[in-house]
Order: structure tokens, then sequence, then C-alpha cells
């Protein structure tokens, strides 16, 4: 398949929030907007498309994310773990040249770090196709965090992935060749919110 060139932004956005007590994306940050619409601008600011990746039942979110012109994907497989959500958007927008992703429950990644991913992201797309590599951010040179980009050469991969661990597999099987590492010291790309402590 051909990709289009363009870069379509995949925000997961189906989990149960059970941890939490349910609806965590619908919930406030300090200045009141609620924490998965605050994820989702971050990174549709950097993308051609985004689509939002809901559970079919949550409404609220749903509306949420429509109001403010986002595409918004139901995911019916959504018990069955983080990868169907991730299947459904790359399956939505198969001729993507990458899929920046990120997740819901993630709000706190500062727009500086879209940004240097993007512009990683932009140089790989001068590369040939088949050269275009992975890309990942990385916390003080150590820890891997979000958001991360996959390339239309692993489309098949993608789509072949299951369970709750997303395009971690990925990474791991990946040759270090295949792999970018946009390192930052942006805590947010680690900090998600399970429980309502972590807000604070």
């Amino acid at each position: 398949m051909t990709a289009d060139n363009t870069v379509i932004g995949l925000l997961l956005a189906a989990g149960q929030g059970s941890r939490f007590g349910g609806d965590k994306l619908l919930q406030p940050l300090a200045d009141g907007t609620p924490i998965g619409l605050q994820a989702a601008r971050q990174l549709a600011a950097q993308v051609d498309e985004l689509i939002c990746v809901v559970r079919p039942n949550d409404h609220a979110l749903h509306a949420l994310f429509s109001t403010e012109g986002f595409t918004v994907l139901p995911n019916p497989e959504h018990l069955s773990g983080l990868s169907s959500s991730l299947k459904a958007g790359v399956a939505a927008r198969p001729n993507a040249a990458y899929w920046l992703v990120g997740l819901g429950d993630m709000p706190f990644i500062q727009p500086a770090t879209y940004a240097s991913v993007r512009a990683a992201l932009n140089q790989q797309l001068k590369q040939t196709a088949h050269t275009q590599r992975l890309l990942r951010t990385r916390l003080n040179q150590h820890s891997h965090g979000h958001p991360c980009a996959l390339p239309q050469r692993y489309r098949a991969e993608l789509l072949a992935l299951n369970g709750d661990s997303g395009a971690a597999k990925l990474f791991k099987q990946a040759q270090p060749c295949d792999v970018q590492l946009i390192d930052t010291d942006d805590s947010g790309v680690l900090r998600d919110i399970d429980v309502p402590a972590d807000l604070h």
C-alpha cells in the first residue's frame, strides 16, 4: 500500500478508567480543561487529522471530541486491550505515512515535546519509505515515554498486535537502527493519570 504522506494522530481514549472510578478523561485539570481534551489538543496541533478512539457507549467523550472538530472512532473491541484501539485507528487511515500516537490520560506532555517529535518525524518523511524509523520519546536518556510515531512500513505488524501493550512490542523487537529516540526532560512523557491523586 502506498502512503499518502499524511501524519494521522491517534488518541487512544477507550479505557475503562476503573482505577480512577470511571469517566477519567472527563475530569477537569486545574484550569478546568478535561483530561482527555487537553491530551487531544496537544496531539492535534502536530498532525493532519486527529482520530480519537473511544468506547462505543462513551457518549459524553464522543461529544467532547466531536465539538472540538476531531474525528471520533468508536472501538467495539476496547475490552480486549489497548492494542485494539491502536489497530482500529491504523485501519481507519491505512494510507497514512505515519501514525503519531498519544494516550488520552497523558495531558501533561508539553507542546514543545510534541513539536520535537513532529520535527523528527518531518525529517523521516524525507527518507524513503522502507528506511523510515520508529520514533519515541526518552526522559533524561533513560525511560521511554509517549508520544510515539509509527511509519507506514510497520502497518502489517501494527494490525497484528493484541493485548494491552500497544506498540511496545514493535519497539522491543525492532533493531536499534530502526528506532530514533527523542530525548527530553519533560516528565509529562511518563506521567499518566490512573487514580485521582495523579492529578496533583
